[in-house]
């Protein structure tokens, strides 16, 4: 879990009252300014006792150095999660995922969000939410699929969170592209289905503030980073880096969505050039995998087993 979640904080506190050993690899790992700033004072004082705490990188242990936890008692060891692109006797293939999932279809990864996701209680009393935003996002699908929707699967992924990751748009964006669900053009995902494989398995991913658009960054296809409006050009510097064109294709607008997936679509057997400009984004995408999912290199989970077992 988070160290900082309410209930794992209770469930430290009962083993430190118990007096066994406590080893915490912390899950957080996309931190952005804003967490960074307001969750610390909220730890100050809190009481927790550890052995040893791991987190996923430099970012996320300055959080808890800020919140007064023992630096000494830290340390930067990775994702454990990341493993997983080193480790391809895991991977699992198309028809394995859901047997609606087509070879012969340009499949496109659509990571969810809802209206305050990514905003938790970071930002005080702000009333604005990204419900303009979604409706929009919402309407680009719906065309593309009207358009394309005999060359497509649209892969509407929700994560563990599903009230979270919709919105009061979902049940008109449901309504809307009901017989493109009946044919198979757009099939809606839960977190019982890894990211990673539909990430892997898909030509193209999409999301907005989330750190599936990192992680796709492993591999080298194209990445759609959209990310627009009065909201979000007021709060992005306090957001996650991803507005970088020299790791993916930024979409700032409700048109420019729709042009580069239609874009995308129509050149997709010629895909050349996507592939020459996905070669010259591998440094910066690397650096920002590092950044957020420091060491990875296949061995994180090992590493962890040997913290566990030299500590015990």
């Amino acid at each position: 879990p988070k160290c900082n979640d309410d209930w794992s904080i209770d469930y430290i506190k009962v083993i430190n009252e118990s007096n066994i050993k406590l080893i915490i690899d912390d899950r957080e790992s996309a931190i952005t300014n804003q967490r960074l700033l307001k969750v610390p004072p909220k730890l100050k004082g809190i009481g927790l006792e550890f052995d040893i705490m791991t987190t996923h990188n430099k970012i996320h242990k300055d959080l808890f150095v800020k919140a007064g936890f023992p630096q000494s008692k830290i340390c930067v060891n990775g994702a454990p999660q990341s493993d997983y692109w080193f480790k391809k006797t895991y991977w699992q293939k198309l028809s394995k995922l859901n047997s609606d999932l087509r070879e012969d279809r340009i499949k496109i990864l659509f990571f969810s969000f809802g209206e305050r996701t990514y905003m938790n209680f970071y930002y005080g009393n702000e009333q604005r939410t990204w419900m303009p935003f979604i409706k929009e996002v919402n309407d680009v699908l719906i065309t593309i699929l009207e358009k394309y929707h005999n060359r497509i699967q649209i892969i509407y992924k929700f994560g563990g969170k599903v009230k979270r990751d919709t919105s009061d748009d979902t049940g008109r964006f449901k309504n809307a592209v009901k017989k493109y669900v009946k044919n198979g053009s757009l099939i809606f995902m839960n977190n019982s289905i890894s990211s990673y494989d539909l990430i892997r398995n898909s030509q193209l991913t999409v999301g907005f503030q989330t750190s599936g658009i990192i992680e796709a960054m492993n591999i080298n296809k194209p990445i759609f980073y959209i990310a627009w409006g009065k909201l979000y050009d007021d709060i992005k510097k306090t957001l996650l880096p991803l507005e970088d064109e020299n790791c993916l294709t930024i979409c700032s607008s409700k048109d420019s969505f729709f042009k580069n997936l239609a874009e995308f679509i129509e050149s997709f057997e010629n895909s050349t050039l996507n592939n020459q400009q996905i070669n010259e984004q591998r440094k910066s995408r690397n650096d920002l995998i590092d950044k957020y999912f420091a060491n990875s290199d296949g061995l994180v989970c090992k590493r962890l087993a040997n913290i566990i077992y030299n500590n015990i």
